[in-house]
């Protein structure tokens, strides 16, 4: 629907028919650059202290989702509970803890 409600849209995807598609990476999101993306899901914190598995579950899911984007993970996450890149990457920090993400050194992008 989106393609065919935008001339604009459609003139650029018939012109690269002929292309062949990038491997999945930087070059793909180079070359989807200027198409709409869906928006970045919120992130809500449930209440109290201990903060559960599932919580941390969703926060890999974004962190990954973040990084498949070419977004800054701990930022978008941040942004999208209205909290500080401190608080996101304790959060992520904790996701790795618990197994929902690998490890990694610090200020490496691994998922």
């Amino acid at each position: 629907m989106a393609v065919a409600a935008s001339e604009g849209l459609r003139e650029r995807l018939v012109a690269g028919l002929d292309k062949e598609a990038p491997e999945p990476g930087p070059e793909l999101l180079k070359a989807l650059s200027g198409f709409v993306h869906p928006e970045f899901p919120p992130l809500e914190r449930p209440e109290g202290r201990n903060l559960p598995d599932e919580f941390y579950a969703t926060v890999a899911d974004r962190y990954r989702d973040a990084a498949a984007r070419g977004l800054n993970p701990r930022s978008a996450i941040a942004e999208a509970a209205e909290v500080s890149t401190d608080v996101a990457g304790r959060w992520v920090r904790e996701a790795r803890k618990r197994g929902f993400l690998p490890a990694t050194e610090p200020g490496k992008v691994k998922v």
